[in-house]
């Protein structure tokens, strides 16, 4: 748990958004590595779909990729 929590404080600051920044970057990283995706533009519709589903089971609200972040 430190070593998300030090590492989410590099992105996001101290506190509790830093582990949530560092809880949807593993996530990522292991839907990326699950799916074999190739680095490039085609799949950061992808990426947003799999971020949206990390933010609302989290939070309980319902976003959609139109919804600004």
């Amino acid at each position: 748990m430190d070593i998300l929590s030090t590492a989410g404080e590099r992105g996001a600051g101290p506190g509790a958004l830093s582990y949530c920044f560092a809880h949807v970057v593993v996530e990522l990283t292991a839907f990326v590595h699950r799916r074999g995706l190739e680095p490039g533009i085609q799949n950061v519709s992808k990426l947003l779909d799999r971020v949206l589903i990390l933010l609302n089971r989290a939070d309980g609200t319902e976003l959609k990729a139109s919804d600004p972040l």
